[in-house]
């Protein structure tokens, strides 16, 4: 506990469980972040300045943790990570926080592929659902290639668009002349079809997608 709320241990998992606290749930960021993972319910106020991460290493990789009162990327000083790992097309492959109430966004967002996964052109799901609205954007991305954030009221998506080589969120000139820098270089990031070679079958796939543009 700290004069603030309530402080969690350095790594807390929910294994389908419910935690319940009156007071605003703190993840600290010193000595070392806070760790929240699993799967489970959080009802209290909840401040991020550690690490969300729902679902597992292991086994159930793809997980949902509900929050039944505000949350916060930190507060103060420090602002907390979220972590995502997607692994299929779905929304239930995709790692999610819905919150009842309000969602306040800063910090950092960091997202994973597992597995084989190569998204289609066009991909998009939610994995931050507010039902009482969104303020903020997350202050530093950590993106797999060609995917990117869009923000709404209510949600936060993930997605995907083969031809947005610099992750803005648009398919125009600077992602065709660098993806050509790329592909010249046999710089794996113009891998478009995610076998981790560079050849000619990413370079028509790449155009076909930046003459169809982001969908």
């Amino acid at each position: 506990r700290d004069s603030n709320g309530v402080g969690l241990g350095s790594l807390t998992t929910l294994h389908n469980a419910t935690l319940t606290c009156a007071s605003t749930i703190n993840l600290n960021p010193n000595p070392v972040p806070d760790v929240l993972r699993g799967n489970g319910t959080i009802e209290g106020p909840v401040d991020n300045a550690g690490i969300i991460r729902p679902g597992f290493e292991e086994g159930d990789r793809i997980g949902r943790i509900a929050f039944g009162a505000p949350y916060t990327s930190g507060a103060g000083a420090f602002h907390g990570v979220v972590e995502i790992d997607v692994d299929g097309p779905g929304l239930a492959d995709i790692d999610r926080l819905e919150v009842s109430s309000s969602v306040g966004l800063h910090g950092a967002l960091r997202v994973r592929t597992r597995g084989s996964f190569v998204p289609a052109n066009g991909y998009s799901q939610p994995f931050i659902i507010a039902g009482g609205g969104i303020t903020g954007q997350f202050a530093t991305l950590d993106l797999p290639p060609r995917f990117s954030v869009q923000y709404s009221t209510t949600l936060v998506r993930l997605r995907y668009c083969a031809a947005d080589f610099n992750q803005d969120g648009v398919a125009d000139s600077t992602d065709f002349f660098a993806y050509l820098d790329a592909f010249f270089g046999a710089n794996l990031s113009a891998d478009v079809d995610g076998n981790q070679v560079v050849n000619s079958t990413d370079f028509f796939a790449f155009l076909t997608a930046f003459f169809t543009g982001c969908p």
